[in-house]
């Protein structure tokens, strides 16, 4: 399944960057595109930034789940779309890139 929305189809959302802004948007388009199956890819160099990262969505994920924000069923599906990786192609194919990485004109050159 994917999202629709005028001309534009998104089935797959990758995110470059696992630190402090990355996990929030993943968050975000997790609960977004919860009902529509759409796939959210995070990926980092550091498997450290990627672990910290799966635990805050889930942290965040579990406070919405509390505050009743979330059904469990929407929860377990936010949690289920996103990916944590080192792999960039498994970036591969994604509708939409967006560039969180760390503010060091090396890495983004």
């Amino acid at each position: 399944m994917s999202y629709h929305y005028q001309n534009i189809t998104v089935s797959k959302l990758s995110i470059i960057g696992a630190g402090q802004i990355g996990p929030d948007i993943a968050l975000h388009f997790s609960k977004v595109f919860a009902k529509h199956d759409v796939s959210i890819v995070i990926v980092d160099i550091s498997e450290d930034a990627l672990t910290g990262a799966k635990l805050k969505i889930e942290r965040k994920i579990a406070k919405g789940e509390e505050t009743g924000a979330f059904k469990h069923a929407m929860a377990a599906t936010m949690r289920d779309c996103i990916t944590y990786t080192t792999d960039y192609q498994n970036i591969s194919g994604s509708d939409i890139v967006l560039e969180a990485a760390t503010e060091d004109e090396k890495i983004k050159d």
